[in-house]
């Protein structure tokens, strides 16, 4: 009993030399009482800190959450929020979605593979007991992420998870995940981190239930927008499920409703067209932009379509699915093959009528006759040897044939004439290179026949005829012409000369390149003859 209690109780007789005493007495009662207080009010005033530091991250949480709209977003939320509070090293979920389970861990620090182990039993067990399904590993899709406050240089964790906390997460009074925060210490969660914990797996499960509804409202939209396309789509999640067909698609593929073709495979979809066999080799597997195939179907019909496949990836940049647009393209490609059936006909009754043409000059002039065949051989030739198309080459092999067509035009006499003729006959045989044009002009083949005819006889500095042309105001075709009539000419017999041979000739145009000749032209043809080997027939 103090002694402050005796007096009151007027047991303590008051004498001087007692009253010193009671006064120390009081006033070490008064100190006891006082450290006690300050104790209580530092402990309050800490508690009151952690509280309002908590309420503050989970008035931050829920004003951020309110705006996800994505479930990675509200995973990486989630884990900031609990690693703030808690300080634990690993947090993480584990959501079931469309019947596929997905884990995301969320890491503080480097940590052994062995505590990653023992996490993802933790969060498989706690699933298990608290919602009656089982989760085999493999069927998890996992995800290792790194908290904002990860420090790359911290000592990297070992051992085993000592404490941890498991919440489950409850969307429609059903158990859809578990959120789980672990730590290799023991001991380490306060009554204020329990709350705290729990709170936020409240706020996750309300959250988890707002992106659920709304992803099925934007399901429902885009399904409705899709069913009412006029061309076929098909939509396909990560797993290569079919999650929307729209009936369009259906008719072109030859599927019927009862068959149910949602749920299922893609590649079953395709059973009746060669995309089948293309989604096996993998090019609805690759993640890679957009893919755009033209396939062919056997039933209901026989049918081209035009297939773009455009992959769907999420803010990782991972594929989560795949839309499928479908168009019948099978009267443009009908259409189409008419139209080149005709175009061929078309090519192959001009070649025939510029045979014909060729024949009639051959009787008329035996020389030139033989000297067009060649020609059109060696400026086929130097074409191929300069990368031209195929197309172009077809017209130089055209317009070789009857490149000197306008001779008709010249007097008999005049093209066999064995001496040297005057500079009058030598107008006149330069004429036949317009006169082979005005004949040609009226015609409309695939090729710019007319033009290459007239101007095979023009030259790289403008000393050529009929129009003075120069340099790449040349038709192309036509300098590959011009060097080929004049290696022919040289290397062959007139009936004013003997053959010059084709060592003159090549050396000819080698010494006149820039000047007459198109250089490229020329180096084409020299390395026909000096490396390809060839010859005139």
């Amino acid at each position: 009993m103090t002694k402050l209690k005796q007096l009151e109780l007027g047991k303590v007789e008051e004498k001087p030399s007692d009253n010193q005493a009671v006064i120390l007495s009081l006033l070490e009662d008064a100190e006891e009482a006082r450290r006690k207080v300050e104790e209580y009010s530092k402990t309050l005033e800490e508690r009151v800190k952690k509280r309002t530091f908590e309420l503050a991250v989970l008035y931050e949480l829920s004003r951020k959450i309110s705006y996800v709209l994505n479930y990675e977003e509200l995973f990486r939320l989630i884990c900031s929020s609990l690693t703030k509070v808690t300080d634990c090293p690993i947090s993480g979920f584990l959501l079931l979605r469309e019947n596929r389970a997905e884990l995301t861990i969320n890491l503080t620090r480097p940590i052994e593979d062995s505590i990653i182990q023992n996490f993802k039993k933790l969060l498989f067990t706690a699933f298990e007991k608290t919602s009656g399904q089982q989760i085999e590993e493999a069927q998890v899709k996992t995800r290792v992420t790194k908290n904002e406050s990860f420090n790359a240089h911290s000592p990297r964790l070992k051992g085993e998870i000592k404490s941890f906390l498991n919440a489950p997460l409850i969307i429609k009074d059903k158990v859809r995940g578990i959120l789980n925060i672990s730590s290799p210490e023991g001991n380490t969660f306060t009554r204020e981190n329990i709350r705290f914990f729990y709170t936020v797996a409240n706020h996750a499960s309300t959250c988890i239930d707002k992106l659920e509804s709304l992803r099925q409202a934007e399901a429902n939209k885009l399904r409705s927008m899709v069913e009412s396309m006029s061309e076929g789509v098909i939509m396909v999640n990560g797993d290569g499920r079919v999650v929307v067909a729209n009936p369009v698609a259906k008719k072109l593929l030859g599927v019927k409703d009862e068959d149910h073709p949602e749920n299922n495979n893609l590649t079953e979809l395709f059973k009746n067209s060669d995309l089948a066999e293309l989604s096996e080799d993998g090019l609805l597997r690759s993640g890679n932009g957009k893919t755009r195939r033209e396939i062919r179907i056997t039933n209901p019909r026989e049918a081209v379509l035009d297939t773009s496949i455009s992959f769907i990836k999420d803010a990782q940049g991972t594929v989560i699915g795949k839309t499928i647009v479908l168009h019948d393209i099978t009267k443009l490609r009908r259409a189409e093959e008419q139209l080149q059936q005709s175009f061929e006909s078309l090519q192959k009754a001009i070649r025939e009528t510029i045979q014909v043409v060729a024949s009639t000059v051959e009787v008329r002039d035996p020389y030139t006759a033989g000297h067009q065949r060649r020609v059109t051989s060696l400026a086929s030739a130097i074409a191929a040897e300069m990368g031209l198309s195929k197309d172009q080459i077809d017209g130089i092999r055209m317009a070789g044939m009857i490149h000197d067509l306008g001779k008709i035009s010249v007097p008999a006499e005049i093209l066999s004439k064995p001496g040297r003729i005057t500079e009058r006959e030598f107008d006149i045989i330069k004429s036949h290179s317009q006169v082979g044009h005005d004949i040609l002009k009226t015609i409309e083949p695939p090729w710019p026949i007319a033009q290459i005819v007239l101007q095979h006889h023009e030259r790289m500095d403008g000393s050529g005829y009929p129009q003075g042309l120069s340099g790449r105001d040349i038709m192309l075709e036509a300098r590959i012409l011009a060097v080929a009539d004049v290696v022919e000419a040289m290397a062959s017999h007139r009936p004013y000369r003997p053959a010059l041979g084709i060592d003159k000739a090549l050396e000819e145009i080698s010494k006149k390149q820039r000047i007459l000749y198109d250089p490229h032209v020329v180096d084409a043809c020299l390395k026909l003859f000096t490396e390809r080997r060839f010859q005139f027939e």
